[in-house]
C-alpha cells in the first residue's frame, strides 16, 4: 500500500498562537510520518512546543531550519522553509499542510483512494478561510486548486507556498478533487488576529508603512455564515475549549510584578505610561523620589482608576534613587508579591504582543531556567532614532540632519535587561543591570523581536547625562552645549 508524509512548517507558533497540534491531529491518522520544519532561532518557546509534540507522536520527524527574516520578496520565505519540509519527506506521497490549517477527517478515504491511483501525480483542494469564530467564513479567501497532495519528489512550493507546482519531468495526472482544507489564522481575537496578520505580511512588503496599509485592509472583511459542525473534530475541540484570557489578566494571580522608578517631577507622566500595562495581573511596586504618607494615597487613587485593579495592588514606596540606581530596583524586589520582576521606565513603551503573550514567555523562561531576559530598545530624541548614533555627536543640528534613511532595525539593539527572577539582585549605581547578565551567560535570553520603544526631549536627555557624570559616568554627551 502506498505510504503518506505530512510535513508542516513553523515559526513563533506559540506568541503568535496557531492550532499546530490540532493541525497535526487532523491529517496524523493517515500519515506514515509527519515532518515538522521549525525555525530553531524563533523568539519564543516554538522549540520547545515541536519537541514536545514528537514526544508525544511518535511518527513526528523535526527539521531545524532558520527563517531569513531580511527576505520580503513575496512571501517566497515561506515557500523557501516549506520546500525544506518537502524534500525531508520520505514516504512514497507528501500531504502538505500549513500550521493554520487543517483538513476534514471525512476526507482521509478520498486521500488514501487517490494514493492508489497510478495515473494519478497529485490532487487539489479547496481552502476555506474563518474570521474570529467558527461561524464565520471570509469570502473573498475562498480558493480552488491548490496543489498540496501529490507523490513525493515531483511538486515543490511556489510563490508564497499557498500551493505547488509539478517539476517538469513530472507526469500524471492531477485530481481536480473537493477535498478540504480549512485555514484558521484569522481566528481569536481582533488583535490577536493583527498581531498574526502583521507576523505574516511582514514576509511580504518591504516596510513598516506598507505592512500597516495591508492590515488596515483587512480589518472589516466581508463575511458569510458557516456551520460549525461542518469543521474537522478536532478542530472544533481546539476552539470549542475555553481559554484563559489572552495576556496574563486573572484578578489576584501575581505571575509578575511590575517595577517602576518614578523620579522627582516625573508623577505627572505616570498614568500615561501605565495604561499601556492596563488589565495587569500581579502587583506594582512604584519606587518614588517624591512619596510622602500624605499624598502617596491619593496618586494610588488616580493610578488605579485607569487600570481594573485594587489599592491594595498598588505599593508606593518612599526611596531616594540619589547616586544608586540598582539600590533603588532592589527596593522594588523587596517589596514585589511575585517570582518576576518587570523592570519598565517612563519614557518607554512596550510591544503590546510582549504583554499579551507574557505568561508563555514566562512558563518558557521557566522550563529553560532562564532567569533574566532581555530586549532590545530604540532609541529616539526629538523624534530622530539615535542607535547609531554616537552620544558625544547628541545636538539639535545632528538629530534634525537625520533623514527617512536612518536604519532599521538599528545595528546597535541597545538591549536592556528588565524581565528577571526576583531574587536576581541589579547592579551598579548608574546604568545599572542584573548581576546574572555577567555571572551566569547562559541563563540569560535575550527576545529579539519584541522592542522598546525609548523616546524623550534632548534637552531631558541633557539633565540626565549631567546627573549620570555627576555619579561617576565618563564620555558622554558633549558637555559645552546649552542646557
Amino acid at each position: 500500500m502506498p505510504t503518506l508524509s505530512g510535513c508542516t512548517v513553523i515559526r513563533n507558533g506559540v506568541v503568535l498562537k496557531y492550532p499546530l497540534e490540532a493541525s497535526l491531529q487532523t491529517y496524523l491518522p493517515i500519515c506514515d510520518e509527519v515532518v515538522i520544519a521549525y525555525d530553531p532561532t524563533s523568539t519564543d518557546a516554538t522549540e520547545q512546543l515541536v519537541k514536545g509534540l514528537a514526544a508525544r507522536y511518535r511518527s513526528i520527524r523535526l527539521v531545524p531550519s532558520a527563517w531569513d527574516l531580511e527576505n520580503r520578496r513575496g512571501g517566497s520565505e515561506i515557500a523557501v522553509q516549506s520546500n525544506v519540509a518537502l524534500e525531508a519527506c520520505r514516504m512514497d506521497w507528501t500531504l502538505y499542510v500549513q500550521a493554520d490549517e487543517a483538513i476534514h477527517e471525512q476526507d482521509h478515504a478520498a486521500i488514501r483512494q487517490i494514493l492508489g491511483r497510478h495515473e494519478c501525480l497529485g490532487a487539489c483542494f479547496e481552502r476555506r478561510s474563518f474570521w474570529a469564530t467558527l461561524e464565520q467564513e471570509i469570502v473573498e479567501h475562498r480558493v480552488q486548486g491548490l496543489l498540496r497532495l501529490f507523490r513525493t519528489g515531483l511538486a515543490y512550493a511556489v510563490g508564497d507556498a499557498m500551493t505547488c507546482q509539478p517539476v517538469q519531468t513530472a507526469r500524471g495526472r492531477i485530481e481536480p478533487s473537493r477535498l478540504r482544507l480549512f485555514n484558521y489564522s484569522r481566528m481569536g481575537q481582533a488583535d490577536e488576529v493583527m498581531e498574526r496578520s502583521r507576523s505574516l505580511h511582514g514576509f511580504y512588503h518591504p516596510d513598516n508603512a506598507a505592512v500597516a496599509a495591508k492590515l488596515a485592509e483587512e480589518k472589516e472583511p466581508a463575511i458569510t455564515a458557516f456551520r460549525v459542525e461542518e469543521h474537522p473534530s478536532a478542530i472544533r475541540e481546539r476552539y470549542g475549549k475555553s481559554e484563559e484570557p489572552h495576556g496574563p489578566s486573572r484578578p489576584g494571580v501575581a505571575s509578575v510584578t511590575l517595577a517602576v522608578l518614578l523620579g522627582l517631577g516625573e508623577r505627572e507622566q505616570f498614568i500615561a505610561f501605565l495604561w499601556q500595562f492596563r488589565g495587569w495581573p500581579g502587583d506594582i511596586v512604584i519606587v518614588d523620589d517624591a512619596a510622602q504618607s500624605d499624598d502617596a494615597q491619593a496618586f494610588a487613587k488616580a493610578a488605579v482608576a485607569t487600570l481594573p485593579l485594587s489599592l491594595d495592588r498598588i505599593r508606593i514606596i518612599r526611596h531616594s534613587t540619589g547616586k544608586d540606581f540598582g539600590a533603588a530596583r532592589n527596593r522594588a524586589h523587596a517589596e514585589a508579591a511575585s517570582r518576576w520582576m518587570l523592570h519598565a521606565d517612563l519614557d518607554e513603551r512596550w510591544d503590546p504582543a510582549f504583554v499579551r503573550e507574557l505568561p508563555a514567555i514566562l512558563e518558557h523562561m521557566d522550563r529553560n531556567k532562564i532567569v533574566v531576559c532581555g530586549f532590545p530598545r530604540a532609541n529616539f530624541l526629538n523624534g530622530a532614532l539615535v542607535n547609531d548614533v554616537p552620544d558625544s555627536q547628541w545636538t539639535e543640528d545632528a538629530l534634525a540632519s537625520l533623514n527617512a534613511g536612518q536604519q532599521w532595525p538599528p545595528r546597535n539593539q541597545d538591549v536592556q535587561f528588565r524581565l528577571l527572577r526576583r531574587e536576581i539582585p541589579w547592579i551598579g549605581p548608574i546604568h545599572e543591570r542584573p548581576a546574572a547578565v555577567q555571572g551566569s551567560p547562559d541563563q540569560v535570553r535575550v527576545l529579539q523581536n519584541f522592542w522598546i520603544l525609548h523616546d524623550k526631549l534632548l534637552a531631558r536627555q541633557r539633565r540626565q547625562d549631567q546627573r549620570y557624570r555627576s555619579l561617576g559616568q565618563t564620555g558622554g554627551m558633549a558637555q559645552d552645549r546649552k542646557t
